[in-house]
């Protein structure tokens, strides 16, 4: 079986959020890798920690905080 593989590089882009909801969550952090075609990675980062007030971060919905705290990124 052939194989196509894209001849320019890919951008990978990965937001942690506050939930899952588009349209009211907040972005906490952002993370982006670039690679080649065969998904071979090029590029690592930037990695950006949004602020975001301690009000937002304490209405972190319970599936994100179980998430984070299993991720590492985060403490209940």
């Amino acid at each position: 079986m052939s194989r196509t593989y894209y001849k320019l590089p890919l951008v990978w882009i990965k937001l942690q959020k506050t939930g899952l909801n588009v349209e009211v969550d907040r972005i906490l952090e952002i993370a982006c890798v670039i690679t080649d075609g065969k998904l071979r990675k090029l590029v690592e980062g930037p990695d950006l920690v949004i602020h975001q007030t301690k009000d937002c971060v304490d209405e972190v919905g319970e599936q994100s905080q179980d998430h984070h705290v299993r991720n590492g990124e985060a403490r209940h």
